[in-house]
């Protein structure tokens, strides 16, 4: 019996993130000593192989699940992929590199033991947008203003890389359909029409994690599929 499974998915990685990921998982491992944690990793269409990370992760960790995609899919699409193969009562997703701190995977998992929260969303504090790009800063405050004034959801913040719920909502997880980022907004969408019980987990980024500036044909997507659930 597992208690959490974690799902990444993963495209054209950096070198160095096997090393990464294992000081990151390891110490969530040694955080939490008392649960069972499986990994779900999904390759979203990568051009080079992944298996040095993967034989790596096998070598250390007992259950690693793999899934490759032919051809790059998005986010939304690897994440409900990766879903299906989740046996945990708690499902936890993040970014590949692991970008969160180990306490904010801690307490973002811990927000829904012995509680009935059914889903956990990470926020981030002012200090997040003093590490991030000016341009990115922006494209997030001003969708946090959007998602206020236009959704009533627990919080604008619906892009956080860090998120988690009870296996029991899973069914809600895979009835989005938005293939690209978005799919967190539509998520959150669902969960607030299901009246879904969820708290808010305030998360720090790891000082060494660097984001890079979005750009602008991927931001002209994402602001395609933001209509599109809107109209929903």
């Amino acid at each position: 019996m597992i208690d959490c499974s974690i799902v990444i998915p993963i495209y054209n990685p950096q070198k160095d993130i096997a090393d990464i990921m294992l000081q990151q998982y390891d110490g969530l491992l040694k955080a939490m000593p008392e649960l069972s944690f499986e990994l779900i990793i999904v390759d979203d269409g990568s051009v080079a192989s992944v298996q040095p990370i993967l034989d790596l992760l096998r070598n250390k960790f007992q259950i690693v699940k793999y899934i490759q995609h032919d051809r790059n899919r998005g986010k939304g699409k690897a994440l409900r992929n990766g879903m299906l193969k989740t046996t945990g009562d708690i499902i936890v997703y993040t970014d590949y590199d692991f970008p969160y701190e180990v306490a904010s995977m801690v307490n973002i998992i811990r927000s829904l033991q012995s509680t009935d929260n059914e889903l956990a969303i990470g926020i981030r504090p002012e200090s997040y947008y003093d590490k991030i790009p000016k341009n990115r800063k922006r494209l997030s405050k001003n969708l946090q203003r959007l998602n206020a004034l236009l959704l009533k959801l627990p919080t604008g913040d619906t892009q956080a890389g860090l998120k988690a719920f009870t296996k029991k909502i899973k069914p809600l997880f895979l009835e989005t359909t938005t293939d690209g980022f978005m799919f967190d907004l539509e998520f959150l969408k669902l969960a607030q029409g299901q009246k879904i019980k969820t708290t808010l987990v305030e998360i720090e980024l790891r000082d060494d994690v660097i984001l890079s500036e979005v750009k602008t044909a991927h931001l002209i997507r994402e602001l395609i599929s933001y209509g599109r659930i809107l109209l929903r």
